[in-house]
């Protein structure tokens, strides 16, 4: 998990200068935390802040369901490989 924490550390530290570079650090993350039930919600958590924060509201609001099913998901061993878990893909999209 130590990629997870870099990935993290490198959007922190881009959050406030650029929304696209610090959505795609999450997405990154994303990959990474799928299988880990908490830090799968976290990312989630972490894409729905930045996307208020930067009043992208179609990243805001799609993000709430995807806040419900991350952990189950892990949990469960669904979560789709490859999505990388914001609004670019459909919730149970599959990376081809």
């Amino acid at each position: 998990m130590l990629e997870l924490e870099i990935k993290l550390k490198e959007f922190e530290a881009t959050k406030l200068l650029n929304y696209e570079k610090a959505m795609s650090l999450l997405e990154e993350a994303h990959l990474i935390a799928q299988p880990k039930a908490l830090p799968h919600l976290s990312v989630h958590w972490k894409m729905f802040l930045l996307a208020y924060k930067y009043r992208n509201w179609n990243e805001f609001l799609g993000q709430i369901p995807r806040l419900f099913l991350a952990v189950p998901g892990s949990l469960s061993g669904k979560a789709p490989q490859g999505n990388v878990g914001s609004t670019k893909m459909g919730i149970f999209e599959v990376k081809k």
